[in-house]
């Protein structure tokens, strides 16, 4: 884990917690570009359920949801590809090709699954809105 200070270390430690993460390999504070690999640093884009539905038909869209198997079950865009954010990193091959759109119910887990399948050479997008906004912004749900 980076982070800019040793607290915001600290608070990224105790949101990982509270999805389930208790231990990381380790961390770091500083400026990111100190702490890269030859100073090479990676991004990816950002948006909301409103700018995935602007988008909906386009062609090699591929949508991700990394929530719980409960959550997947009590409702899901369709023909979204469910994958658990705790399986991603073994079974990222599995994931279609095309830009992957990930979500999740508020955003923590599809961040780190959207850090993830970059480092792998993925085209991302990480979806950083609350899972309610989906339908409200006309996405297709599934039951």
């Amino acid at each position: 884990m980076i982070g800019e200070s040793p607290e915001q270390v600290a608070e990224g430690q105790l949101h990982l917690a509270r999805i389930g993460i208790d231990h990381i390999a380790g961390a770091a504070a500083g400026p990111a570009e100190a702490l890269a690999h030859e100073g090479r640093i990676s991004t990816y884009r950002v948006a909301d359920f409103g700018a995935l539905a602007a988008g909906w038909d386009r062609p090699g869209l591929v949508v991700l949801d990394v929530r719980r198997p409960d959550e997947w079950r009590a409702g899901h865009l369709a023909g979204a590809v469910h994958l658990p954010f705790w399986e991603v990193e073994t079974r990222a091959a599995e994931v279609p090709a095309g830009e992957v759109w990930i979500y999740c119910a508020s955003g923590l887990r599809a961040s780190i699954t959207a850090s993830i399948l970059d480092r792998a050479g993925r085209q991302v997008v990480y979806v950083d809105d609350d899972w309610e906004n989906a339908a409200p912004a006309g996405l297709p749900l599934s039951p």
